[in-house]
């Protein structure tokens, strides 16, 4: 090693030119001839390791063998056990499976352990075997298939299958070990080997680097210096994209530099053909380079032309060709060398700039507006088509000419701006005056002129740009007017008017109802554009939220909810808005309007409950005849019978709870024709101290002490017109609701009546109140109270806040429906925890009271009169026809209207009554009534009837009836009717 380091650092071997070159050349001899030794030395060890690596896997080969030896045993006995306990053939699929393996398994080991004597004497050991343990699964399979689970169970449990099995196990055990012992030994070889070769290997590259890197030290430096020179013009070729090329002749050996080859898109060091060179320029330039080539070839023609070339994936790029013929010293070409320049981003660069010139070009024609460019020296340099077309001339006509030849009448006032403009050096913009266009039409225009300045800043023209407005400054004036219109209209309309971002992020105008509505400023909105949700009831507040998240995805917001004002108050909203968009759809803003519906949310309301009135009304006037009828049937026997029996005290009394039972009942069916408005009032004038002090008067009887009461009746209280039974049930209906409302504590009842007076502001507060003198009575308690909900529901039929079977839901409904029938008003005034008061008002009437007359006197009863009795209920009929003889009357009765009829006509003067139903088939009791008028004019007729809707004064007049008789009927009210009838002057 030191005598090859001494003789090539020598001086003999320094590097002097081509003697330099020789000796590297040498050292580089010397490194191949050692590293060619360490390839033979190499080459053997690799064939000593590959012979090891055979038997290798020849070993591991046998070990996997024998493991699936076992394996395949094992799975033709499970499959066996199997088939023993389910007897199903299917299980023996593995067993058949298993006898195919184990052949090839013994032909694989035969073949693995050709040349191991003592395997193959094991392997002779192992396979009778495996042959008998088959065969006796064999044997097991037949007899479990001919005899049965029990015989093969027996068989197999001699234990002759086990032994095979150790004996099977064991025998591959010691094959496997013998293998394993084989397997390390060559390993072991193979190491030594490895070793040896790899310390050949790396004596022989340490010996040959050495050689190498002592030659190349002599010449450092001017590697050095090569290298550094080849880097910056590699570094200068790929910052220009400029590759160099070679073509060597005769023989046409071309050679690319590496940046030619990234132009190319090719690897470095790629070495095309001349024709392959040649087939990368795209088919339109490739002639050409062909002929620019082939003259350089031939006659030394240099050539720099710009083609296009599609490289290697397959990308068309602009490059600039280079070619120049080298001449030796006779001037024979021995060379063609050149460059090879991507040029396409100059390209790109070149058509962009001619595209956008066009481009400015077309723009600068279509600006609507008049621009020109005009020098110091007033030529005109370039004119945009609008500015030609205005003067009448074309473009190449007004280019290049003085403006004074084009606008010979405008020249003077122009000009002069135009100088003005160019000597201070300042724009003048915004120069709005009328003129008069090329139709004579006068128009607004506005100028901008702007001075033209060089690179040193000094002025060398001006551009002019006049643009025609009048259409803008009409729209501006008509815009004006409009926004005039829009705020009058806003600022005068009761709805609210509201604008909004797309977001809802900022309120963009408020009209000024909204102060009006909501009790707010609109600068308070204006500022907190999400107030407006706080002042939403917490109820609705969540719907609306929901509502607004809508909107912004489908556009569509419509909603009803309710605002709480400063002062409390609560108001009905209903909120609408609609989507302004641009030309793209987007929404640019939010348009909405805010309506008060309160007036219309209550009169909705007082319209629903309307409703429910007039329907609950419909079902009772359907079933208050039959019901009628049938409390008349209860009423009249248990009478008949109170009249007839004596001496039964206690049937008596059951009897009387019957007929009390009933009463209740007819109440019952009058509260519901009450409320539903079809009991028909006796209402006349009276005063209501006397019938208020009665009810107290039945009130302390039967409400407990703990309840105290106090009574204001003031003696001054106007006369009105009423029904006295329907006040009185109105006041027993108040009073008791009061004390079920105090029942569970000691409490106060407060029962007034007092003189008022309503003025035009009490009026407003209350629909169906007017301003006047009224009777007011108030019923006022210290109970529970009501909150706001139940208020709302207090008056609907059936509604009730009292337990199961202690309320009906009516009491309330009927007071509203008989202060109606008084063309009265009830109102409730109601906290939680402190009570409530309802106010009666029922309008003043002129006039005197008329006596109330009390009931105990005795029933009238009849001298002998005839009177006929008409139902078209038998049951009915004979009650009839006992109950008037009992009262002394002779009576005779029909069920059908015909019978009646036939029975006056045969002896018009028999009867001096008729008593008929009103509903019956075939023939109303008015019509009946009609038909017995005509057969004898003045026959007194009494008409029974279970509701008296559709029975007005007017109709019955003309029907000839003299009375009318309410279901369900009385011992004494049929009585009084009959005597009435009978004693009146009309009928005798």
């Amino acid at each position: 090693m030191n005598f090859v380091r001494r003789f090539f650092l020598s001086e003999e071997f320094r590097p002097h030119g081509f003697i330099a070159e020789r000796k590297v050349r040498a050292a580089f001899g010397l490194t191949l001839t050692c590293l060619g030794a360490m390839g033979v030395i190499s080459y053997l060890s690799v064939g000593r390791l590959d012979r090891v690596e055979d038997w290798s896997r020849y070993t591991a080969e046998t070990i996997s063998s024998l493991r699936l030896v076992l394996l395949h045993v094992a799975d033709a006995e499970t499959s066996q056990r199997g088939y023993a306990i389910v007897g199903d053939e299917s299980y023996l699929g593995p067993y058949h499976e298993a006898q195919g393996n184990l052949a090839d398994d013994f032909k694989a080991l035969r073949k693995f352990t050709t040349y191991n004597a003592e395997q193959q004497r094991r392997l002779d050991a192992l396979a009778p075997l495996v042959d008998k343990r088959m065969s006796r699964l064999a044997k097991e399979i037949e007899i479990r298939r001919s005899l049965g689970f029990a015989a093969a169970q027996a068989a197999a449990a001699d234990g002759v299958g086990r032994r095979l099995h150790d004996q099977i196990r064991g025998l591959v055990g010691e094959m496997e070990a013998a293998e394993q012992t084989l397997l390390q030994e060559r390993e072991s070889e193979a190491k030594r080997i490895g070793t040896a070769a790899r310390l050949v290997i790396i004596g022989g590259s340490v010996l040959a680097l050495s050689v190498v890197v002592i030659a190349l030290v002599g010449d450092e430096r001017d590697f050095a210096r090569r290298r550094a020179i080849a880097a910056r013009l590699a570094l200068a070729g790929r910052l220009g994209r400029l590759g160099a090329w070679a073509v060597e002749l005769p023989g046409l050996k071309l050679t690319w530099s590496d940046e030619t080859c990234a132009i190319h898109e090719l690897p470095p060091g790629t070495i095309p053909t001349v024709e392959e060179g040649l087939n990368f320029y795209a088919p339109e330039f490739r002639e050409l380079m062909r002929g620019a080539f082939g003259a350089c070839v031939r006659v030394g023609t240099p050539f720099d032309v710009e083609p296009q070339i599609i490289t290697a994936k397959g990308r068309r790029t602009w490059v600039r060709a280079i070619g120049v013929a080298e001449r030796d010293a006779k001037g024979s070409i021995q060379r063609i060398h050149g460059a090879l320049q991507d040029i396409s981003e100059r390209k790109e660069v070149m058509e962009a700039l001619q595209l956008q010139q066009a481009e400015l070009r077309v723009l600068f024609d279509l600006m609507p507006a008049l621009i020109w460019f005009k020098d110091t020296k007033d030529v005109i340099l370039r004119v945009n088509q609008r500015a030609a077309d205005n003067a009448g001339k074309s473009v190449e006509e007004i280019e290049g000419r003085p403006s004074r030849e084009i606008y010979p009448k405008a020249y003077a006032k122009l000009n002069s701006e135009d100088l003005e403009v160019m000597g201070s050096g300042k724009p003048k913009l915004g120069i709005v005056e009328r003129m008069l266009s090329k139709d004579a039409k006068e128009i607004w225009v506005q100028t901008d002129k702007v001075p033209v300045c060089d690179n040193e800043g000094n002025v060398v023209g001006i551009v002019v740009m006049a643009s025609d407005i009048t259409e803008r400054r009409q729209a501006t004036e008509a815009l004006r007017e409009s926004e005039t219109r829009f705020r009058e209209l806003a600022e005068n309309i009761e709805e609210v008017l509201w604008i909004a971002d797309p977001d809802d992020s900022r309120k963009l105008y408020i009209s000024p109802a909204y102060e009006k509505i909501w009790g707010r400023t609109c600068q308070s909105a204006y500022e907190k554009p999400q107030m407006w949700l706080e002042t939403i009831r917490p109820e609705d507040r969540d719907r609306v939220v929901r509502a607004l998240q809508i909107k912004q995805t489908l556009g569509i917001y419509d909603e009803e909810y309710r605002i709480i004002r400063p002062d409390e108050t609560e108001r009905w909203i209903r909120d609408r808005a609609f989507p302004v968009r641009d030309t793209n759809g987007a929404i640019k803003h939010w348009v909405g309007v805010a309506e008060d519906i309160t007036a219309y949310r209550t009169m909705e309301e007082q319209l629903r409950q309307t409703q429910k009135m007039e329907a609950i009304g419909t079902l009772a006037g359907g079933i208050a005849h039959d019901f009628n009828n049938i409390l008349t049937s209860i009423n009249g026997y248990t009478e008949l019978s109170l009249m007839t029996l004596t001496g039964n005290d206690q049937v008596r009394e059951y009897l009387g709870s019957v007929l009390q039972a009933a009463t209740r009942a007819a109440d019952l069916v009058r509260q519901i024709l009450t409320f539903s408005r079809q009991e028909q009032v006796e209402r006349r004038l009276i005063q209501l101290r006397p019938i208020v002090a009665e009810t107290v008067k039945l009130l302390r009887a039967s409400i407990p002490s703990t309840i105290e009461f106090d009574i204001s009746l003031a003696s001054d209280a106007p006369t009105v017109l009423a029904d006295p039974t329907q006040i009185h049930q109105v006041l027993m209906n108040l009073g008791t609701n009061a004390w079920h409302a105090m029942k569970d504590h000691a409490g106060k009842l407060k029962v007034s009546l007092e003189r008022c007076s309503v003025d035009a502001a009490q009026a407003a507060a209350q629909s169906r109140l007017r301003p006047g003198l009224y009777a007011r009575v108030s019923v006022s308690d210290t109970g529970c109270g009501m909150d706001e909900a139940t208020q709302r529901r207090i008056f609907e039929p059936f509604f009730t806040t009292k337990p199961l079977g202690e309320g009906t839901g009516l009491g309330l409904a009927v007071v509203l429906g008989i202060i109606d029938t008084h063309d009265g008003v009830v109102t409730v005034y109601s906290q939680p925890g402190e009570g409530t008061v309802f106010h009666l008002y029922f309008p003043a009437h002129a006039g005197e009271a008329a006596a109330i007359t009390a009931e105990g006197e005795p029933v009238p009863r009849g001298r002998g009169e005839r009177v006929l009795f008409v139902d078209d209920e038998e049951l009915l009929a004979r009650l009839g026809q006992k109950t008037l003889t009992a009262l002394g009357y002779e009576v005779e009765a029909a069920t059908l209207p015909e019978e009646a009829l036939a029975m006056v006509r045969a002896d018009p003067q028999r009867f001096a009554l008729v008593l008929t139903d009103q509903t019956m088939p075939e023939m109303t009791g008015l019509y009946l009534a009609a038909q017995l008028r005509q057969i004898r004019p003045g026959l007194p007729v009494i008409l029974m009837t279970g509701y008296s809707l559709m029975l007005r004064a007017e109709r019955l007049e003309a029907a000839g009836v003299c009375g009318l008789l309410l279901k369900p009927t009385s011992v004494r009210s049929l009585g009084v009717a009959v005597h009435a009838a009978l004693a009146s002057p009309s009928t005798r």
